[in-house]
C-alpha cells in the first residue's frame, strides 16, 4: 500500500484524542470529520485519501472504543506507522483492517512524504528507500490481505469441511 505522511510525532494519543466521545452519538458517516479534535497540536491536521499516520509510542491507549478505527479508516487513513500501540487499539485496528505497522520512524518522515509499506516484504519505504523493516505473524498479514470477516467465513469453511468428515 503507497500514500502520503502525516506525521504526528507525539506519544500517547488516546481513542478520545482520535475521537472524541460527543461525536458518538453522530452518524458514523459524520466521524471521519472529527478526528483528531481532541488533540491540541501546533498544527492543523488534514488527513486525505490514503493518508498513512506516523506516530510515537502506545498510540490508540486509553478506552477500548472500536469507533476510534473506523474514524480513521472512514477520514481515509490506510495505515498506522507507530513506535507502539495500545493492545486493544491494535487488535481493534486488525478486526477493522486498518493495518497497524509498530517502527519508529518519527525522526525520519516528514508531513507528504510518499511511504510505500510491504506487509509481504515487511518494510516501509520513504520516497523509494527502506526505512524500516518489521515482522506481522502470518495470520495478520493474511488477515489484512483478505479482510477480518473473510477470514472468519474461511475458518467456517474449513469448519465445515471438517464436520463433514
Amino acid at each position: 500500500m503507497s500514500g502520503k505522511a502525516l506525521a504526528i510525532n507525539i506519544d500517547h494519543i488516546d481513542t478520545d484524542a482520535i475521537i472524541p466521545s460527543k461525536y458518538l452519538i453522530m452518524p458514523r458517516e459524520e466521524w471521519r470529520k472529527h478526528v483528531f479534535e481532541g488533540l491540541v497540536l501546533n498544527k492543523s491536521l488534514k488527513i486525505h485519501k490514503d493518508t498513512i499516520i506516523v506516530t510515537g509510542k502506545n498510540f490508540g491507549c486509553g478506552s477500548s472504543r472500536v469507533e476510534a478505527v473506523y474514524a480513521l479508516k472512514d477520514a481515509g487513513v490506510i495505515a498506522v506507522v507507530a513506535k507502539s500501540f495500545a493492545r486493544i487499539f491494535f487488535r481493534n485496528a486488525i478486526s477493522v483492517n486498518l493495518p497497524v505497522i509498530e517502527c519508529d520512524l518519527t525522526e525520519i518522515v516528514m508531513d507528504g512524504d510518499t511511504l510505500l509499506i510491504d506487509l509481504d516484504k515487511g518494510i516501509v519505504l520513504k520516497n523509494g528507500e527502506a526505512v524500516c523493516s518489521f515482522s506481522l505473524p502470518s495470520l495478520i498479514k493474511e488477515i489484512f490481505k483478505i479482510g477480518f470477516l473473510n477470514w472468519i467465513k474461511k475458518l467456517e469453511k474449513i469448519g465445515d469441511e471438517i464436520g463433514k468428515n
